[in-house]
């Protein structure tokens, strides 16, 4: 097969060459990266995937009104559930609307927090992980929802994936045979140096005075086999700020020692998830939909009595 390298996006290529860090399972990595090359020139649109997806899981359902994408800010029933479904790779934002987007999700969020219909928050999971820039905004918007959030787990949930899934107050996989975890943060260079000096390419790179700190970080990883830089100031930081957020998202990983497996980005089949304290059960996708949304009914109903006892103390 040849690949018409004018055919691929900027953000494509961004994947390949940027060195920021990465919340992903490397196999996952590699199946997102060939995804991006060979499949774009096909018309998609997420948030239509995502409609259909939340129609096709109301259809079986019967009497839970399941909503997505625009209509989370639309008139709706009253006791809908907001359906995120958060598959493939994760990336903070895409053009063309063609992956799953952070800046989109936390757009979703609110809206469905601000309408008074929607009683619950519903995130399906398929997904190896993905860029680690975003996440804590999205993280931090997850834990400042006062709406109940729900996670169904279905085949894979790690890495950044997990970072969103953790938030919910049940976190719950289809089958035993799912994976879940891989805490941790990998980053990935391509070195073309070798191939360039066969084609009798030479790579020149021209700094002007006083900027010998300029991508040495980036540079000693790549061509001088020196990444402990890089390790240090740019993946380190952004592990701990991860294993925290797990730490204080889910109660049963908190006491973990940073030594743990589950802390160093070990992933787990379902029933090892579930004695670790990764996940809280295993069930179908319409179990964890009906708990979600019998959640968001009784949240309704505690913000109707509030409100009926502030009214009436302000008689």
């Amino acid at each position: 097969m040849i690949i018409d390298l004018s055919k691929i996006s900027r953000e494509s290529l961004d994947l390949v060459l940027n060195p920021s860090g990465w919340l992903i399972d490397i196999g996952e990595f590699h199946a997102a990266l060939a995804d991006i090359i060979l499949s774009r020139s096909a018309e998609y649109s997420y948030s239509k995937d995502c409609f259909k997806h939340a129609e096709a899981i109301a259809a079986r359902v019967n009497g839970i009104s399941v909503v997505s994408g625009d209509s989370l800010s639309q008139d709706i029933p009253e006791g809908s559930v907001a359906y995120y479904r958060v598959s493939g790779l994760v990336r903070s934002d895409y053009p063309y609307d063609w992956y799953f987007s952070s800046k989109r999700m936390v757009r979703d969020l609110l809206s469905a927090e601000g309408n008074p219909n929607i009683a619950a928050h519903f995130i399906h999971v398929s997904s190896g992980g993905g860029e680690a820039w975003y996440l804590d905004r999205l993280y931090e918007t997850l834990i400042s929802l006062e709406k109940p959030i729900f996670a169904h787990i279905e085949k894979i949930c790690a890495s950044a994936a997990y970072y969103i899934a953790c938030t919910a107050q049940q976190v719950m996989a289809e089958t035993p045979n799912c994976t879940v975890g891989s805490i941790g943060v990998m980053c990935q260079f391509t070195n073309l140096q070798g191939l360039f000096e066969k084609l009798g390419i030479k790579d020149v790179q021209l700094y002007a005075s006083g900027s010998d700190l300029k991508n040495k970080k980036i540079l000693d990883a790549l061509y001088r086999e020196k990444p402990e830089e890089f390790i240090r100031k740019e993946l380190n930081p952004i592990r701990e700020q991860f294993v925290d957020a797990v730490r204080a998202a889910r109660p049963a990983l908190s006491m973990l020692a940073d030594d743990h497996p589950v802390m160093r980005g070990e992933d787990y089949r379902t029933e090892e998830a579930l004695a670790v304290g990764l996940i809280d059960g295993i069930q179908t996708l319409e179990q964890s939909l009906r708990d979600a949304h019998r959640a968001g009914l009784a949240y309704l109903d505690s913000v109707r009595t509030r409100t009926q006892a502030l009214n009436f103390l302000n008689q």
